[in-house]
């Protein structure tokens, strides 16, 4: 069960269509922006400027496909063979009913993080057994059924990697040392997809604080937004409440999603969680997961 109130609050487009209106009326009155017969006027003297635009524009979009291709194809850890795409997405998020479910949560998701110019989320819990990288690795999936879309998800539970299980996949290193400037970019993040790549590790770090806070990781998340313009990245977090790991890594997100559990989360924990994320990021939502609610026929099964 999601609790998508603060989704919806955020995709409120009266308020927000009142808003671009007053911004639209400063730009005209700091002729900023023509209207109307101005504009008509401006147009042939604006044509050369447009097509440099869409020419940039142009070599923006085929610079992007040329660094996704630089990514190699993720492989299986039991076999390391290149599979077929359904073989590569997470078997736990194949079920029809969960993915349905799973796709409603995106499409929100998307459209609220559009709606603010976001790009980077994190998922995360009160503690460990909660589901935090089941749902990190779902909505993954349900993103890679669009394949207008490109997404990214990372394990940056860096003591207690678990998304190399979850897809049964190879690592290529380890997120750390990307994260650390000690592997590149294009040679640890892996493509399941022609446009979804995972970032996993083969073994725990650690000390992950040092480097979920430091220079060199802000820059290496700021290249991965800058060469693959991905739409989404999914940080799959490890639990508020265990550890100051999570807590390092906040200021760097636009959104977390908070995942409980419906059999042994309290009510103080979700408080707690609330309090360290005030100030740092913006609560996106609480995922209810191992509730009794079980009616997913109500969900579109398509992506």
């Amino acid at each position: 069960m999601v609790n998508t109130r603060t989704l919806e609050q955020m995709l409120d487009l009266s308020g927000r269509a009142a808003q671009d209106s007053g911004a639209r009326r400063d730009l005209v009155r700091r002729g900023l922006l023509a209207t109307g017969g101005e504009a008509a006027q401006a147009a042939p003297a604006l044509a050369p400027q447009r097509g440099a635009q869409m020419g940039r524009s142009a070599r923006r979009q085929q610079d992007i496909l040329d660094n996704w291709a630089m990514l190699d194809f993720a492989t299986r850890a039991e076999a390391r063979a290149v599979r077929s795409h359904d073989a590569t997405i997470s078997q736990l998020a194949r079920d029809p009913q969960i993915a349905g479910a799973f796709d409603v949560l995106r499409t929100q998701l998307l459209q609220a993080m559009a709606a603010n110019g976001w790009t980077t989320i994190g998922v995360t819990s009160p503690t460990h057994g909660c589901g935090g990288t089941f749902v990190a690795s779902a909505l993954a999936a349900s993103c890679a059924r669009r394949e207008d879309l490109r997404a990214i998800l990372l394990d940056l539970d860096l003591q207690r990697p678990t998304l190399h299980e979850a897809f049964d996949l190879e690592p290529m290193g380890s997120v750390a040392d990307m994260l650390a400037g000690r592997l590149p970019m294009e040679a640890h993040l892996q493509r399941l997809t022609r446009s979804f790549a995972i970032g996993m590790s083969d073994a725990p770090f650690t000390s992950p604080v040092g480097v979920l806070q430091s220079d060199t990781a802000q820059s290496v998340m700021s290249e991965i937004r800058t060469q693959l313009a991905p739409d989404i990245i999914i940080c799959d977090l490890p639990p508020l409440l265990s550890g100051d790991a999570a807590i390092a890594m906040l200021p760097q997100l636009d959104g977390v999603l908070l995942v409980t559990d419906g059999t042994q989360t309290s009510p103080r924990d979700i408080t707690d969680c609330e309090r360290l994320i005030a100030g740092k990021t913006q609560l996106m939502g609480v995922i209810l997961n191992k509730s009794d609610d079980r009616d997913f026929e109500r969900f579109n099964p398509r992506g």
